[in-house]
C-alpha cells in the first residue's frame, strides 16, 4: 500500500471493527504518520471508555478543570476527598496535579494529598506518568525523602496519592531566610551539613534505581527542625530490569524533561538513554553552587537558546569568584561535580558526599587528584602502545618487588605485635597480680591490727611464700637443724629481692611484733592432750589422743624420739612434776617415768582401771599417787610406791570434769559438769565441802606452786582466783570469749596463762589480775598450755599445732633512760657503734650501741639540745642548742673543740657536709649559717623568708642545701654561690624535716599535714606523697640502700615506707608518747628513737626474722596442703 488510509479506515482497524488486512498493518508499521495516528485513536478510545464510566456532574466537574486550571471547580472540593480523606485547603496547583492539606479520618493524621488534574480527561500517558511518580516514590524508605502513605483513585475518577506533609518552605527560601544574623563560618558549615544530607537522600534513590532528574529547590522542602525532605518523583526515571522499569519508560527520544537551570547537559540533550545517576549528581551540584553562592551557575537570563548554549557548552563561573570564602578544596569540588563530561563527574552521590565531609573533617578530598588523573589519561592514550609495554613490565615486576616487600613486613610486623603483645600481657599479669598480692597483704596487715591473727598469717604468708626463692627452704632437709638465717637472712638481702616479699616481710614483722609466736610445727593428727617441756628446757613432750608419746626439739619442732607408739587411743594424761606421766586407756592406767629424751624414759607401771573411761586425773604433787574419775561416776587412787591396785575405790554422785591435788596432797578438788567444786579429805576419804565455782561446766582447776591461790576456769567464760584453803573467791578474769578449756601457772607463780574455745591465750598477772596479752593465730582449741623452766616462753598445743609464744613485749625495743625531759635528737656514727643523743638534760649522750649501755655525757650546754650530727669520719660531733650556739666535740675524748656562737635566737638544725670541712645550722632568728669547721669562722649566711628554720641537711654531691622554712617551704640553696635555687611548696602547715636519699634523687620532707613528700631535687618538683602517718611528721631518715624510708611522728608511733612502691610496710608502736627523732644505722639492722618519755629506744629490726624464720615451715607445710 503505498498511500495513506484515511481516518475512518484506519479507526476501524485500530478499534477492531474489521480484521485489518496485512498490507495494511505493514504500512502501518513502517509510516510514522500512521503509527502516529493510529497511537491517538487508542488514546482517544480509552479515554471515552473512562468518560462513559464518570457521571455527568462529574463529567462537568471535569471540564471545568481541563478548561480553567486556576479556577475553583463547581463541586465542592469536599466532594471529590477521597474515601476516608477529609480535604482541608488547597497547598499547590501545577500543571499535572494539584496538593491539597488533608486529614485521614481514622488515624487523624496529617497528610499531603496529591491528585491527577486532569482527572477522568487524562491521558493514559499522563496516568502512567502519575502512577510512576507513586510506584518510585512509594519504594523509597528515607529520613530525608518524602514518604508514601496511600494512593487510588478517587469516586470520580481522579487518580491521587497521599504522602507526609512537611511544613516548612523550600530550600532557597529556607537558605534565604537564615542568611543573616549567622556567623559566616558556622553559616557554612551548617549550610554544608545539610546539604550531605540531600546526597545521602539521592544516594539512597539512585542505591534502588531511582533517577529524580528534577533535582531543584522547589523540589526540597526544609522543616522546622532544618531536615532536609526530597519530593516530586513526578519525572524520575527507574534504572535496571522489571515491572518498575518497564511502566516508567514514559519519556520519549527527544523530549525533555525537568528544569532547564538544574539540567545536566545530557538532560538538555533529550536521549533518556544518556540519564543515569550522574545526571542528578550534576544537579546536586548545581545545587552546591547555589548553597555557597546564592547564585545558579550560568546565566538562564535572556532568550531560551541562549540559556540552553550556556548549559551545554559554556563553563561555570567558578564559585569561589563569587565567595571568596568558601576555599579552593570546595571550589574544586563544585566545579568537578558540574563537569559537562559524564566520566569527569562525580560518579554517585556519595562521592560527592565524602568529598564534603573529608573536607569539614579536613582530610583530604578526592576531587584534587581529578585534573592529574584525567591528563595522564590523555597522554596515555596517544602513546598508548609503548607506554603497554613499559607499563607491563614496570608493573610485573613491582608487583613482585611489592609482594616481597608486602610479604616481608606482614612477616615482620606480625611478629613485632605478637611480641608487643605478649610483653603487654606479661605487664598487664605482673600489673594484676602486683595489685592482688598488695590487697592480700594489706587485708591481712588489717585483720592482723583487728585481732584476727589466723587470718592473717594466711593472707601474708601466702605472698611470702610465693615470692621466695626454692633454694631458701625448700632444698634443706625436714629433719635439718632449723636456723632463721636460712629462711630469713638478717642482712635483708631476701627482703628486698623483689617488692612484694619486702612488703610482705614487714607485715610478717609487724605482726609478729603484736602477737609474738616464735616457733609453730605440725604434730601427729588429731588432739594434743597434754604436753609439756623437759626439765632442761630443751624439748618438748606431746601426748596425743591416739596415744603417741613423742620427743621434739623446742627449737625447731623436729622429732627427736617416740617414747610411745600410737597403738591406742587415750581418754586422759597428766604430768607430775617429778617427770612422771600418766596415761588412761580404755582399760588401764600407765605410769611412765621421763628422762630428758627417750633413751631416759621407760614405762614404770602398769595397772588395770575400774572405770570404763576416765573423765580425770592427777598427780600428787609429790607424785606418789595419782588419782582417776570415771565419766560414770567412780572415784580412784593409786600410790606405786606400795601397791598396784587402787588404794580407795569409791562412786561419785555427780559427772566429774576436772580434778587436781591440794600442793600438801591433804585434799582432792573434783569439778563437775554442773559448775561445782567438791573437796575430798583424803584421811577420811569424804566430801567436806563444795563450792559453786561457775555457771556451768568446770573444766580446769589448778594451784599455783606456794599453794596458796586455786584457779577455776568453766564454761561460764571466766577464771576465778579463790584463797587457799579457805576457798573465798579472791578475783574473777574476764577476758575470754568461749568456754575455758586449759590454764597454768609460771614457775614464779606471778604469770597465769589461760586459754578457752574462742581459740586465744591470754596472758594473766597472777597478783593484780591485769591482762598483759592475748595471743590468737590457733586455727582450732588449745588443750595444753605449759611455760618454759627457765626462758620468756609459753607453750601452747592444740589439734596437729604446736606454738611458742615469746612472752617478752615489745621485745625488739630495748629502752634506756637518758634523763630528765625529752630526747629531741639521736644520731649513729658511722661505724654504726655509737649512738648520740641530747634532749632536756641538757647533755650530749654517747651510748655503746652493742651493749645498749651510755658510755660517757658531753657537759657544756646551757639549755635543750634539739640536733646532734657525726661528721662522716665519725671523728667529730656536732650538737645544736637552744642556748644559741653549735658546739663541736672529738667524739673519742668527749672534748669540746670549738663553739659556734652566732646565732641570734635557738638553734634547731646541725649537719655536716660529705668532706666533714663545713657544718651548716639553722634555727628560729631565720638564718641558714655555713661555718668552716677548721677554723669556726661563718663561711655564709642563707635567710629564710620566714622567722624560723627547723632543719637543715646536705645534699651527698655537696652542691645543694636543704632548708624547712617555718610555713610549709623548704629551700634548696646552691651552697657555692649562695643562691637559692628553689623553693618547694606543698605542705598544709609546717615542714619541720627534710632528708636527702642517699643517691640525692629524692628528697623527702615531712610536716604538720600528716604526709611525707617526695621531690625530684634536681627538677624542684613534687614526685610523691606517702600517706599513713597518722600525726604531725617530726623525724625522717632513709636507709643506706634509699630503699627505705623512716618517719617518727607526734602520736608516738614510726612508720616505715618501701620508697619505689610507696607503701607502707610496717608501723611501729613506741612508749615514747611522741618521736621526736629517728636514726637508722648503716648497715639496716638497728634503729634509734628518742621522745616525750626521756628514753632512747634501741630497735632490733632483725628481732622477729627469727619469728618469720620459725613459722615458715608451718606455713608452708598448710598451703602445700590446699587443694
Amino acid at each position: 500500500m503505498s498511500r495513506c488510509p484515511s481516518i475512518d479506515v484506519l479507526e476501524r482497524a485500530v478499534l477492531g471493527a474489521h480484521a485489518a488486512a496485512a498490507p495494511l498493518r505493514r504500512h502501518v508499521d513502517d509510516c510514522p504518520r500512521c503509527r502516529e495516528r493510529a497511537r491517538h485513536i487508542r488514546e482517544n478510545a480509552a479515554l471515552l471508555d473512562d468518560v462513559r464510566a464518570v457521571g455527568a456532574a462529574s463529567l462537568t466537574d471535569c471540564l471545568d478543570a481541563a478548561a480553567a486550571p486556576g479556577a475553583t471547580p463547581r463541586r465542592a472540593v469536599a466532594d471529590a476527598a477521597p474515601d476516608g480523606y477529609e480535604i482541608l485547603h488547597e497547598l499547590h496547583r501545577g500543571g499535572q496535579g494539584v496538593v491539597y492539606l488533608a486529614r485521614h479520618k481514622a488515624t487523624h493524621r496529617t497528610v499531603a494529598l496529591k491528585m491527577l488534574l486532569q482527572g477522568a480527561f487524562a491521558t493514559s500517558r499522563q496516568r502512567r506518568r502519575f502512577e510512576r511518580e507513586i510506584e518510585l516514590a512509594a519504594a523509597l524508605r528515607h529520613p530525608h525523602i518524602v514518604t508514601i502513605f496511600d494512593s487510588g483513585t478517587t469516586p470520580d475518577g481522579r487518580h491521587y496519592f497521599a504522602m507526609e506533609f512537611i511544613e516548612g518552605p523550600p530550600l532557597d527560601r529556607f537558605l534565604a531566610r537564615r542568611r543573616h544574623g549567622v556567623a559566616a563560618g558556622d553559616l557554612l558549615e551548617s549550610r554544608l551539613r545539610l546539604f550531605l544530607k540531600l546526597c545521602d537522600a539521592v544516594n539512597h534513590a539512585h542505591q534502588r534505581g531511582v533517577i529524580h532528574r528534577d533535582l531543584k529547590p522547589a523540589n526540597i522542602l526544609v522543616d522546622a527542625a532544618g531536615e532536609p525532605h526530597v519530593l516530586d518523583f513526578g519525572l524520575a526515571k527507574a534504572l535496571g530490569d522489571g515491572a518498575l522499569t518497564a511502566s516508567a519508560d514514559v519519556t520519549r527520544a527527544g523530549e525533555f524533561m525537568g528544569t532547564f537551570a538544574y539540567a545536566a547537559p545530557e538532560q538538555l540533550a533529550g536521549d533518556p538513554n544518556q540519564i543515569d545517576t550522574r545526571t542528578d549528581v550534576y544537579a546536586l551540584g548545581v545545587l552546591l553552587y547555589q548553597i555557597l553562592t546564592d547564585a545558579l551557575p550560568f546565566r538562564v537570563s535572556g532568550s531560551l537558546s541562549e540559556a540552553l548554549h550556556h548549559i551545554a557548552e559554556g563553563d561555570p563561573r567558578p564559585p569561589i569568584e563569587v565567595a571568596p570564602l568558601i576555599g579552593d578544596e570546595l571550589n574544586t569540588i563544585v566545579l568537578k561535580a558540574l563537569s559537562r563530561e559524564r566520566d569527569r563527574r562525580y560518579q554517585s552521590a556519595a562521592a560527592l558526599q565524602r568529598d564534603i565531609e573529608a573536607h569539614l573533617s579536613g582530610e583530604p578530598i578526592d576531587a584534587k587528584r581529578d585534573s592529574r588523573w584525567y591528563v595522564l589519561r590523555k597522554t596515555a592514550r596517544r602513546f598508548r602502545a609503548p607506554l603497554g609495554v613499559a607499563a607491563a613490565f614496570l608493573v610485573i615486576v613491582s608487583a613482585a618487588v611489592v609482594c616481597l616487600a608486602l610479604l616481608a613486613g606482614r612477616l615482620t610486623r606480625e611478629r613485632d605485635r605478637a611480641l608487643e603483645a605478649e610483653r603487654r600481657a606479661e605487664d598487664h599479669t605482673r600489673t594484676l597480680a602486683l595489685a592482688l598480692s598488695t590487697s592480700n597483704i594489706e587485708r591481712g596487715r588489717s585483720a592482723g591490727r583487728a585481732g584476727n591473727a589466723a587470718l592473717a598469717e594466711e593472707l601474708i604468708w601466702r605472698e611470702y611464700l610465693l615470692t621466695l626463692p626454692l633454694s631458701t627452704a625448700d632444698e634443706r632437709p625436714a629433719t635439718a637443724p632449723h636456723n632463721a638465717a636460712n629462711d630469713c637472712e638478717p642482712d635483708f638481702r631476701l627482703v628486698w629481692d623483689s617488692p612484694t616479699r619486702t612488703h610482705a616481710y614487714w607485715a610478717l614483722w609487724e605482726l609478729y611484733s603484736a602477737m609474738p609466736c616464735r616457733r609453730s610445727w605440725c604434730v601427729q593428727r588429731g588432739e594434743v592432750l597434754n604436753a609439756r617441756f623437759t626439765s632442761d628446757g630443751r624439748s618438748i613432750i606431746t601426748v596425743g589422743e591416739n596415744g603417741a608419746v613423742v620427743f621434739r626439739d623446742a627449737e625447731t619442732g623436729n622429732t627427736r624420739g617416740i617414747c610411745r607408739e600410737p597403738t591406742s587411743a587415750l581418754s586422759g594424761a597428766c604430768f607430775a612434776r617429778r617427770d612422771l606421766l600418766a596415761l588412761a586407756t580404755d582399760a588401764t592406767l600407765e605410769i611412765w617415768r621421763l628422762g630428758d629424751d627417750v633413751a631416759s624414759s621407760h614405762l614404770a607401771a602398769v595397772a588395770p582401771l575400774p572405770h570404763a573411761r576416765v573423765a580425770a586425773l592427777d598427780f600428787t604433787e609429790l607424785g606418789d599417787a595419782v588419782a582417776t574419775a570415771g565419766t560414770e561416776g567412780g572415784l580412784a587412787l593409786w600410790r606405786f610406791e606400795t601397791e598396784q591396785l587402787p588404794q580407795f575405790h569409791a562412786p561419785l554422785n555427780f559427772a566429774p570434769s576436772s580434778m587436781c591435788f591440794s600442793p600438801d596432797g591433804d585434799s582432792l578438788l573434783i569439778g563437775d559438769a554442773s559448775g561445782y567444786v567438791y573437796r575430798y579429805r583424803l584421811d577420811a576419804w569424804a566430801c567436806d565441802r563444795v563450792i559453786a565455782a561457775h555457771d556451768g561446766e568446770t573444766r580446769c582447776l589448778v594451784f599455783d606452786r606456794r599453794g596458796t591461790t586455786l584457779v577455776t576456769a568453766g564454761n561460764d567464760n571466766m577464771v576465778r582466783l579463790w584463797d587457799w584453803p579457805a576457798l573465798t573467791v579472791r578475783r574473777v578474769l574476764r577476758g575470754h570469749r568461749g568456754h575455758l578449756i586449759s590454764c597454768g601457772f609460771n614457775a614464779g607463780g606471778d604469770l597465769l596463762a589461760t586459754t578457752s574455745n574462742d581459740r586465744r591465750v591470754i596472758l594473766w598477772n597472777a597478783v593484780t589480775g591485769e591482762m598483759l596479752a592475748a595471743y590468737a593465730g590457733h586455727a582450732r582449741n588449745v588443750s595444753a598450755l605449759r611455760f618454759h623452766p627457765s626462758r620468756p616462753l609459753l607453750m601452747a598445743a592444740g589439734s596437729d599445732l604446736v606454738r611458742l609464744w615469746d612472752l617478752r613485749p615489745n621485745a625488739a625495743l630495748v629502752t634506756r633512760s637518758e634523763g630528765p625531759g625529752t630526747v629531741f635528737a639521736v644520731g649513729f656514727s658511722p661505724d654504726g657503734r655509737t649512738l648520740a643523743s641530747g634532749g632536756e638534760s641538757l647533755f650530749v649522750s654517747l651510748w655503746n650501741v652493742q651493749s645498749q649501755t651510755l658510755s660517757s655525757r658531753l657537759a657544756g650546754h646551757q639549755a635543750l639540745i634539739s640536733d646532734v650530727a657525726f661528721s662522716p669520719d665519725g671523728r667529730l660531733l656536732a650538737s645544736a642548742s637552744y642556748d644559741r650556739t653549735v658546739r663541736i666535740w672529738d667524739a673519742g675524748s668527749g672534748e669540746c673543740i670549738r663553739v659556734l656562737g652566732d646565732h641570734k635566737r635557738t638553734v634547731s638544725g646541725v649537719a655536716f657536709d660529705v668532706d666533714g670541712t663545713r657544718l651548716a645550722s639553722c634555727g628560729e632568728d631565720g638564718e641558714t649559717r655555713i661555718w668552716s669547721v677548721a677554723d669556726g669562722s661563718c663561711r655564709m649566711r642563707l635567710p629564710s623568708r620566714f622567722w624560723r628554720c627547723s632543719d637543715v641537711t646536705y645534699s651527698p654531691d655537696d652542691r645543694e642545701l636543704a632548708a624547712c622554712d617555718a610555713y610549709s617551704e623548704i629551700s634548696l640553696w646552691d651552697v657555692s654561690t649562695g643562691e637559692r635555687r628553689c623553693s618547694l611548696r606543698g605542705h598544709d602547715g609546717q615542714a619541720r624535716c627534710v632528708s636527702y636519699s642517699p643517691d640525692g634523687s629524692l628528697l623527702a620532707s615531712g610536716g604538720d599535714d600528716w604526709l611525707v613528700r617526695l621531690w625530684d631535687p634536681h627538677a624542684g618538683s613534687a614526685v610523691g606523697v606517702l600517706e599513713g602517718c597518722q600525726d604531725d611528721v617530726f623525724s625522717l631518715t632513709f636507709s643506706a640502700d634509699g630503699r627505705m624510708l623512716i618517719a617518727g611522728t607526734r602520736g608516738g608511733h614510726i612508720v616505715m615506707w618501701d620508697v619505689e612502691s610507696r607503701r607502707v610496710l610496717a608501723t611501729l608502736d613506741t612508749p615514747h608518747q611522741m618521736v621526736f627523732s629517728v636514726a637508722l644505722r648503716q648497715d639496716g639492722r638497728e634503729l634509734a628513737s628518742g621522745g616525750h618519755d626521756g628514753t632512747v629506744g634501741f630497735w632490733d629490726l632483725t628481732y622477729y626474722s627469727s619469728h618469720i624464720a620459725g613459722n615458715m615451715a608451718y606455713q608452708r607445710a598448710l598451703i602445700e596442703c590446699e587443694p
